[in-house]
């Protein structure tokens, strides 16, 4: 594994434990569906109804931030296709 996946995995790992012991509580339910930014080693976020703007706003305090992107209320970000739901 290269140093840049394991920053990349570092940087997963650390910004789900911020949100989870330091943010979550202050953010849900009002905030629902939106994304949070999260800069991890300052703790501070950005929430934004985009994704990207929600990094915009985030690097214009923190440059050279590789944020933790989350989906507020949701277990990922993104989907990929679709589910399958069996039909009764």
């Amino acid at each position: 594994m290269s140093d840049m996946e394991l920053d990349k995995e570092r940087t997963v790992v650390q910004g789900a434990r911020i949100y989870e012991r330091d943010i979550r509580a202050q953010v849900e339910p009002e905030n629902d569906g939106r994304f949070i930014a999260i800069d991890v080693p300052s703790g501070d976020y950005e929430i934004a109804d985009e994704m990207l703007e929600s990094i915009d706003c985030l690097r214009s305090r923190h440059p050279n931030t590789v944020p933790y992107i989350h989906r507020i209320g949701h277990p990922a970000a993104f989907t990929l296709g679709t589910r399958f739901v069996p039909r009764p």
